[in-house]
């Protein structure tokens, strides 16, 4: 069952048995359902039930929902309004402070929206991978690589076994022509997971790039970096046997 099939039997029928925090986390879920479901008339109906009956010790969890409802309507300007106000308020309400990110985002003011991820990052958890992942976001798309790599590190502190952000530093490296540190950055991740065919090709590009390079500061021998084309090669040539592009990988190889 949903959470609109669960909640609704309970506020039409024993709302009145609950105590006011029991009622107003069961309508926050319900109203938060229907703006999921866009049924953005029902999320205001029942909004109206918790401002009837919830004291104002909730008002920053009133006014969040009232954002969520602009939101849902796309008016974002008005959300980012009500958010603003009611930091003014509380101002270290977490909660209020993510939906300001979201809706800058998705308002499209990146600047805003990265401005507004740093201090949330250094107010509230500096530890929240979500949020420095969508940092890391948020500074590619602006072409801030330098500082979505410093988002990865974090990360990669916070949780040292996820592959997938060593995969994601590796891919930020190469964009920055730091091919050497690309290339342990994927010889990691296929440390952690040994069938990452993306990190395979990083490994074969990365190497390939640097065999061919003049650069004195090189600091792997050309030995270990034929050794790592040949074991890129060798991987993603049993990784694609017997598959449908079996005969295009393998004539990709042999260039």
């Amino acid at each position: 069952m949903d959470v609109i099939e669960l909640a609704k039997p309970l506020i039409d029928g024993k709302f009145s048995s609950l105590d006011n925090i029991e009622r107003y986390e069961i309508l926050e879920q319900l109203i938060v359902a229907y703006l999921d479901t866009n049924e953005i008339d029902k999320a205001e109906k029942y909004l109206k039930l918790v401002k009837d009956k919830i004291k104002d010790e909730f008002s920053s969890r009133l006014q969040k929902l009232y954002g969520m409802i602009e939101e849902a309507k796309g008016n974002y300007e008005k959300a980012i309004e009500i958010y603003n106000e009611t930091l003014k308020v509380d101002e270290v309400n977490e909660a209020v402070h993510k939906r300001l990110i979201a809706v800058n985002i998705a308002n499209g003011n990146r600047t805003e929206a990265i401005n507004l991820l740093n201090k949330y990052l250094e107010v509230f958890v500096s530890g929240d991978e979500d949020a420095w992942l969508q940092l890391a976001d948020l500074y590619l798309l602006e072409n801030q690589c330098q500082q979505a790599a410093y988002c990865i590190e974090e990360v990669i502190l916070t949780n040292p076994k996820n592959h997938l952000y060593y995969l994601r530093y590796a891919d930020i490296m190469c964009c920055i022509g730091r091919y050497q540190i690309a290339s342990k950055y994927y010889c990691k991740t296929l440390d952690l997971c040994n069938d990452n065919i993306r990190a395979l090709y990083g490994i074969l590009y990365t190497n390939q790039y640097l065999l061919k390079s003049k650069a004195e500061d090189k600091s792997t021998s050309d030995e270990t970096i034929k050794a790592l084309i040949d074991l890129a090669k060798e991987q993603l040539a049993k990784l694609y046997k017997k598959s449908p592009c079996e005969e295009v990988v393998n004539e990709f190889l042999k260039q």
